[in-house]
């Protein structure tokens, strides 16, 4: 019975302290064209860590790739340090696809494009707050397709993965 109870205790103690670990991802600039994204980043990094948020920041040609952001959202990955990751922000260049919303997309480094079905077809981590500080993110559509019938953007497969908001 002792034995159980310091376990518990344990598995408690570890829950809070994730709970109080607080970490954001930037992905800034990666076209390396947007000087005010670069502020932006720097300017949201410097509040977040004076809010004792850790910061991973991916920035420009070398660093915010399409493989290296999908790396750090799949939820099947399991690395430790990905566990309390719980804010995303994007600041690039984003569009918005009316012909096919699937091809809706965020611009990555080397012009990749991290589109809707990207996302959508992974297992996305949940996040807590997903920012999309790029063009087109906001608009959407009225979809009736196997998404159901309702309003249709960037932001969907954000929600679908689990995140508890966007804003974009």
């Amino acid at each position: 019975l002792i034995h159980r109870h310091e376990r518990t205790v344990q598995q408690q103690k570890a829950a809070h302290e994730r709970q109080l670990s607080k970490q954001a991802m930037l992905v800034c600039n990666p076209t390396n064209d947007l000087e005010g994204a670069v502020k932006e980043c720097d300017d949201l990094q410097t509040l977040l860590e004076s809010s004792n948020t850790a910061v991973t920041r991916l920035t420009g040609q070398d660093q915010a790739t399409k493989a290296s952001v999908m790396n750090l959202l799949d939820e099947r990955d399991g690395l430790e340090e990905k566990q309390g990751l719980d804010w995303l922000h994007f600041a690039c260049h984003g569009g918005f696809d009316e012909s096919n919303f699937y091809s809706s997309a965020l611009l990555m480094a080397g012009k990749e494009k991290l589109t809707f079905l990207d996302l959508l077809s992974q297992q996305l981590r949940p996040l807590r707050l997903v920012v999309l500080s790029a063009c087109e993110t906001g608009v959407g559509m009225s979809s009736n397709s196997s998404l159901g019938n309702e309003y249709t953007g960037l932001p969907y497969p954000f929600l679908g993965g689990g995140a508890q908001g966007v804003i974009s």
